[in-house]
């Protein structure tokens, strides 16, 4: 009897241990969908500033943004010269927040990001 006792407490710990152990993973939030879609390189399109695109120069062409799981990196031209400015940031819905407080709407489709900081103001990146 002790035997059977003993085998179904293993059985039991093992289960439960089995079970316990099941990650979150297997459902990811709409948060999760959505940081996951924004990580890449997009190089810069098109650029909108009071609802007129601009013509983008030889040197703003260089611009992109790089997106890690952690980072979300501007590379910007100034002087014809790329500097980086570095973030970590969330995502909650269609926002991004940077760790800067700076916040800001997106929406990715078909491998292009739109970026609009207000409703005058959008720039679109393509998916490298």
């Amino acid at each position: 009897m002790k035997k059977i006792f003993t085998l179904a407490f293993v059985a039991l710990t093992l289960l439960l241990a089995t079970a316990c152990g099941k990650s979150n993973n297997d459902n990811p939030s709409p948060q999760d969908d959505a940081k996951k879609a924004l990580i890449g390189t997009w190089k810069i399109e098109a650029s909108f500033v009071n609802g007129k695109e601009i013509e983008l120069t030889e040197c703003s062409k260089k611009e992109y943004l790089e997106i890690t799981q952690d980072s979300f990196s501007v590379f910007f031209s100034e002087s014809c010269i790329l500097k980086e400015t570095k973030n970590s940031y969330t995502v909650l819905g269609n926002v991004i927040t940077l760790d800067n407080g700076i916040k800001t709407t997106f929406s990715i489709e078909n491998n292009k990001l739109t970026i609009i900081p207000d409703e005058n103001n959008k720039t679109i990146y393509l998916k490298k």
